[in-house]
């Protein structure tokens, strides 16, 4: 839809809510293109020792983690040095076998157990609640201050403390219909996400940090696609940003998915009551997306928001984003031409 304002601008503005589920190169393997939502993350890991790839090149991130490799990650990134020091009686596991004595410390300091029946079934694949109860055993995290719920966890579900914990901290993410699919088995990319991410929040480093980072990285994507067509990146308008910001936080707050906000009303308005000049404007809106790389995907893939980002005669950019609400994420592009 083609709107025109008081100075006659025209902005195409357009209405959709476009979900998906996630997508940065590699150093360390050749086919995290697949997951660059993961690519730091892994790199980081592979960087520290602590995971490695099933060769040499590849990391087959979108494969389930097994039990022992989830066992290897947390030991070697907590207990390294304990590797070696305790024993264990899994008839499944073989005095020979490669992860012995890392199933041994992780069964030891009951972080990955084992089954009543003596096994450990170190080949079989982990649940995401079961993710959240093996980080849960391995950091005692508390529950932080962000409201979480899920439509799919009952109450008193086996894993439902370990997963509100970590979710309540943004160390576990929900989906955008407000499921979080504690029976579905977690791939090595999103374990590796996790754990370095919990990693960081001992660290004390918070996870909310991610709002400006993601901000930053769907400014960069939408000039990749516009530099490789020819057309002038973007400069970030920190003014702009914060008013796309706000836009998001609004749809949020409001319990709605609109260009006219209830609050600010069309972007043009809001744009004006913040003081921002411009000679034309635009803005994409979306929400339920987990990352930039597929929220800049999903805008691409459709025909008037893939219009606004390659415009010509726009100049300056500002992304909105935050999380909560109805439909966990909410982004902002606002693009005026100065």
């Amino acid at each position: 839809m083609r709107i025109l304002d008081s100075r006659k601008s025209i902005a195409l503005l357009l209405f959709a809510v476009l979900f998906f589920s996630m997508p940065l190169t590699s150093l360390a393997f050749n086919d995290l293109q697949k997951v660059p939502w993961a690519e730091d993350a892994i790199n980081e890991l592979h960087e520290k020792d602590i995971i490695n790839g099933v060769n040499s090149e590849e990391f087959a991130p979108n494969r389930s983690i097994t039990r022992a490799e989830v066992a290897k990650l947390i030991v070697l990134a907590n207990y390294r040095e304990m590797v070696g020091t305790f024993d264990s009686t899994f008839s499944d596991v073989s005095e020979d076998y490669f992860y012995k004595e890392i199933i041994d410390t992780a069964a030891a300091l009951q972080i990955v157990k084992g089954y009543p029946d003596i096994t450990f079934r170190p080949t079989h694949s982990i649940t995401r609640a079961e993710a959240a109860v093996i980080f849960d055993n391995a950091y005692s995290i508390n529950a932080g201050s962000i409201d979480r719920s899920f439509s799919d966890l009952k109450k008193g579900h086996w894993a439902e403390e370990a997963i509100t914990n970590l979710a309540s901290n943004r160390l576990m993410n929900g989906y955008p219909n407000g499921t979080i699919r504690p029976d579905d088995e977690i791939t090595r990319a999103e374990f590796a996400v996790m754990l370095k991410r919990v990693m960081d929040y001992e660290d004390g480093i918070m996870p909310e940090e991610t709002e400006s980072t993601y901000e930053e990285e769907v400014v960069r994507l939408t000039n990749q696609e516009r530099t490789s067509r020819g057309l002038a990146p973007l400069e970030i308008d920190a003014e702009l940003a914060e008013v796309a910001e706000l836009k998001s936080a609004d749809m949020r707050d409001n319990n709605y998915f609109a260009h006219t906000s209830p609050t600010y009303g069309s972007p043009f308005q809001m744009m004006s009551e913040f003081d921002i000049d411009y000679s034309t404007a635009a803005e994409n809106i979306a929400s339920g997306q987990q990352t930039p790389e597929q929220v800049v995907n999903a805008w691409m893939n459709s025909d008037g928001h893939r219009a606004n980002i390659l415009r010509e005669g726009i100049t300056h950019i500002g992304v909105g984003y935050v999380e909560g609400g109805s439909y966990n994420t909410y982004w902002t592009q606002m693009f005026i031409g100065k």
